[in-house]
C-alpha cells in the first residue's frame, strides 16, 4: 500500500530508530511497548531534551566576526542553514537539507502521541496507578513545550485579534503515519491545544520529579506552572502569567533543591557553574537545551554581539559565566559563547525551557505591567543580586523604564538561548519597533544587513522538504 503525504512520514522512522532499547530487546528487532515501564522510557531518553536552534543564529545576540571563515567551514559541512538563518533568507532549508527544530519538536509529538494512546490501559506492571499518570502528565507537557515552540518559529506571534485567521502549525494529535494530511491549524487553535495540555498535566503531575535534582529532563509542576506563565506571557495575559509564575515560585522558595545559586557559589567562575552537566543543577526546573548546530565556540567563530555586552554590568557575573575572551581567525577579538554543558561539548547549550531566573523575570515583568512596581522591582533586584557582585539597585517609579530594564535582563539571562527572538517577535507585536542588524565582516569590508521590525522573515517558512516530499498542499508562509 502507498504511503499517504503527511508530516509524520519523516519523523516515523526516526522514532524507531532512536528507541535502541527496545530493538535491542526484541529477537526479531521490534517490539511493541505494553507497560507503563516500556513507555516511560520511550519518554526519559534524554536525546528528546531539545530545545531550539536557529533563532540564535536569527537574533540579535551574536554575529560572526570572519564571515570568509565560516563561509568556508559550514559550505563544506552540513550546517549551511545557519548561514541562511544568520542573512534571513527566505528559505533556511534546501534539497534533501533537514531542519532539526522541525523534526525534533514533531518527533517529540510523535512520541507524546503514542504515549498517550497507550497509557490508559497501559500494563501496570510493578508501578501504581500514581504512577501511569505520571507518565501521562509527562506526554501532556512535552506535547506543549514542542508545539509552543513550533508555533512561535513558523507562525506569527500570538495576537488577539488575528490569532484565529493567522496559520499556526498542523497539530498532530494520532501517532498514526497512515492518516491523512493534516492541515495548518491557526495559532489560536495551537495555544488551546498547548494549554488544553498543560492543564492535564498539572492535574497528575507531581510538584517536583523524584529524587530532584538529579532528575530534573522530567516535567512536574514547578516546571508545568512556569511554562504555562511562560505560554499566558506570550499571550499577554498577564494576569494569569503572574498567577502562574508565583505558583511556581511559591514551590521553588518552598524547598531548599531548587532556587538561584547565590552569588558566593559562583562568583562568575564558569568551572563551577555552568559548565558542567545541566542536570542536578539548582536553577534548573526542566532541561530543554538550545543549542547553535554547527557553531562551534572552541573555534572561536562567533562573538556575542556589542548591542548585548553594552547592556550588561561591566562587574556582570554572566561575562563569564557564559562567554570568554577569543580571537577569531582573522585577528578580531571578542566574547565567545562557552561550551556550557559538559567538558568534551564543543556547541554552546543553554536551556531554553522556563528555569528559576526566568520564574524572576516572569513575575518582574507581570508586576511591572500590573501596575505593581514595587513588585517588580523586588523580583529583578533578586536576580541581579546573585548575577553582580556590590549590586546596588535603584527604585524606579516610571513603569515604562522599569519595564524596560526588566526586558534588557531577560535578553542578558537568556544571552543565545533561542529565546531572545521570541521576545523580539512578541515585543514588536506591541509597538517596539526592534529591528536587528548583522554584519557581514570578510576581507574586503563589512556590509550590514537589517531585518526591520514587522519583517516577513520573523516568521520562518516552513522547510521546503517537508512540502515538496511529504505534503504539497500544506500552506507556506509569505
Amino acid at each position: 500500500m502507498k504511503l499517504k503525504h503527511n508530516i509524520l512520514l519523516i519523523i516515523v522512522g526516526l522514532f524507531f530508530w532512536t528507541c535502541d532499547d527496545f530493538l535491542d530487546n526484541s529477537p526479531e528487532g521490534q517490539v511493541i511497548p505494553t507497560t507503563v515501564a516500556d513507555l516511560r522510557n520511550i519518554l526519559i531518553d534524554p536525546l528528546y531534551d531539545f530545545g531550539v536552534s536557529i533563532p540564535i543564529v536569527m537574533s540579535d545576540d551574536i554575529y560572526y566576526p570572519d564571515y570568509d571563515e565560516i563561509l568556508r567551514q559550514l559550505t563544506s559541512g552540513t550546517e549551511l542553514y545557519n548561514i541562511r538563518a544568520y542573512r534571513w533568507e527566505d528559505q533556511l532549508f534546501q534539497n534533501e537539507e533537514s531542519d532539526l527544530d522541525w523534526r525534533n519538536s514533531y518527533t517529540e509529538i510523535f512520541m507524546a502521541n503514542y504515549v498517550l494512546s497507550k497509557i490508559d490501559h497501559a500494563e501496570l506492571g510493578v508501578d501504581t496507578e500514581q504512577e501511569q499518570g505520571k507518565i501521562k502528565g509527562w506526554a501532556l507537557m512535552r506535547r506543549a513545550h514542542a508545539y509552543f515552540s513550533l508555533v512561535n518559529l513558523y507562525g506569527k506571534h500570538y495576537n488577539p485579534s488575528t490569532s484565529n485567521t493567522d496559520l499556526g502549525v498542523p497539530i498532530v494529535l494520532k501517532p498514526d503515519p497512515l492518516q491523512d494530511p493534516i492541515p495548518r491549524s491557526t495559532v489560536a487553535e495551537v495555544y488551546q491545544l498547548i494549554e488544553d495540555d498543560l492543564e492535564g498535566a498539572l492535574e497528575i503531575l507531581p510538584d517536583f520529579p523524584e529524587q530532584f535534582p538529579s532528575l530534573n529532563y522530567r516535567p512536574s509542576k514547578v516546571s508545568g506552572y512556569a511554562l504555562l506563565a511562560r505560554i499566558e506571557l506570550y499571550k499577554g495575559n498577564w494576569e494569569a502569567a503572574r498567577m502562574a509564575a508565583q505558583q511556581s515560585y511559591d514551590m521553588i522558595m518552598a524547598d531548599s533543591r531548587v532556587g538561584l545559586i547565590p552569588l558566593s557559589d559562583h562568583n562568575g567562575d564558569p568551572d563551577l557553574w555552568p559548565k558542567t552537566s545541566w542536570f542536578n543543577h539548582k536553577e534548573v526546573l526542566w532541561v530543554k537545551e538550545g543549542a547553535a548546530k554547527g557553531l562551534f565556540s572552541s573555534q572561536e567563530l562567533w562573538f556575542l554581539s556589542d548591542d548585548l555586552l553594552n547592556d550588561m554590568d561591566p562587574e556582570d557575573t554572566r561575562l563569564t559565566l557564559f562567554s570568554f575572551e577569543g580571537t577569531a581567525p582573522n585577528g578580531s577579538v571578542g566574547r565567545v559563547p562557552h561550551h556550557t554543558r559538559f567538558v568534551y561539548s564543543t556547541t554552546p547549550i543553554r536551556i531554553t525551557a522556563p528555569n528559576v531566573p526566568d520564574v524572576f523575570l516572569m513575575l518582574a515583568e507581570t508586576n511591572a505591567r500590573l501596575d505593581d512596581l514595587e513588585a517588580a522591582e523586588s523580583f529583578l533586584n533578586g536576580l541581579r543580586s546573585v548575577r553582580i557582585p556590590n549590586y546596588v539597585h535603584n527604585d524606579s517609579t516610571n513603569k515604562e523604564e522599569l519595564l524596560l530594564e526588566i526586558i534588557k535582563e531577560r535578553r542578558i539571562e537568556h544571552m543565545y538561548n533561542g529565546l531572545r527572538w521570541f521576545d523580539i517577535k512578541r515585543l514588536n507585536n506591541e509597538g517596539f519597533n526592534i529591528s536587528i542588524s548583522h554584519d557581514i565582516i570578510t576581507s574586503e569590508g563589512t556590509e550590514t544587513i537589517t531585518l526591520p521590525a514587522g519583517d516577513d522573515r520573523f516568521v520562518i517558512q516552513i522547510p521546503g522538504k517537508i512540502i515538496s516530499d511529504f505534503q504539497p498542499d500544506l500552506e507556506q508562509n509569505d
